[in-house]
């Protein structure tokens, strides 16, 4: 499908015709094309201690993410596909920096705006999920998202605070 979308991209572009109709088909292909070359993205959203983190928890499947009763996430983690684990910080410019304890580490004090945990499980192939702090705003994670979870506590009912985020 993405090589089939690439050619009607290319031969869009070929035509040379000078209409901004067919400029935004093009961008908009280019983007269709974006998103079939990446894994679905699964973004955990909710407020404090709803369970998000394990949820991405088990739909990694094998218990590796660090989850308490009292709120973890501070920043967003991105858990990929990689051949082998590592897990990265990710700096206010986007750099990603090494820091899994790997000797190559630089030292650094970095305060870091994300973390990508890679890991070489063969379902993260197919997905990538992002777990969100309770602490941002939904609509800075959800533009990327393939499928949005939403995560409350099932012992109380929808909240004044859940409503409103949602509107």
């Amino acid at each position: 499908f993405l090589r089939r979308v690439r050619g009607a991209r290319e031969r869009l572009v070929a035509t040379n015709i000078n209409d901004p109709a067919l400029t935004y088909c093009v961008a908009g292909l280019g983007r269709v094309e974006d998103a079939l070359r990446r894994p679905l993205r699964v973004v955990i959203l909710g407020e404090y201690n709803s369970g998000k983190t394990s949820v991405a928890d088990l739909l990694i499947g094998n218990g590796l993410l660090p989850t308490s009763v009292v709120s973890n996430t501070r920043v967003p983690v991105l858990i990929t596909h990689a051949a082998s684990a590592a897990v990265f910080g990710i700096d206010r410019q986007g750099t990603r920096i090494r820091v899994d304890g790997d000797e190559t580490d630089p030292l650094t004090d970095i305060t870091f705006q994300a973390l990508q945990i890679a890991l070489p499980l063969e379902r993260l192939r197919r997905y990538q999920i992002l777990d969100t702090p309770s602490s941002g705003s939904p609509s800075a994670f959800v533009g990327d998202a393939d499928i949005v979870i939403w995560c409350t506590v099932s012992t109380r009912a929808w909240t004044e605070s859940e409503r409103a985020t949602w509107l």
